[in-house]
């Protein structure tokens, strides 16, 4: 089994940053799907000390509608991994194995 190493850092500012700037960029193509966005996890939390993937969680008219931007999506480099063992919503990775920059889910209210 091969384990991998999280080191969590100190509260980086440019995080908040970084999650503003992809959300711009799906608001591009989403613009009709998109309902809301979220920073989530640890860092959306400026007190604590975090491993350095952002988290976003997208709030969309229609999951299945969801599917139709995977090219946009790979563009701007995530994989997409479907529901990924959770029913009912979408998954998309950004970083390859290293997952050093953003993790993504979508669902569907």
């Amino acid at each position: 089994m091969v384990m991998r190493r999280v080191i969590l850092e100190k509260h980086n500012p440019l995080w908040e940053t970084q999650y503003r700037r992809e959300i711009s960029l799906f608001r591009e193509f989403l613009s009709g799907e998109l309902l809301t966005a979220w920073h989530i996890g640890s860092t959306a939390i400026p007190a604590i000390r975090a491993k350095p993937v952002i988290d976003i969680l997208l709030e969309v008219n229609s999951i299945q509608k969801l599917d139709d931007y995977n090219r946009q999506f790979e563009a701007l480099g995530y994989e997409v991994k479907g529901e990924f063992g959770i029913t009912g919503r979408r998954f998309f990775q950004k970083g390859g194995d290293a997952r050093t920059h953003f993790s993504l889910e979508h669902r569907q209210l």
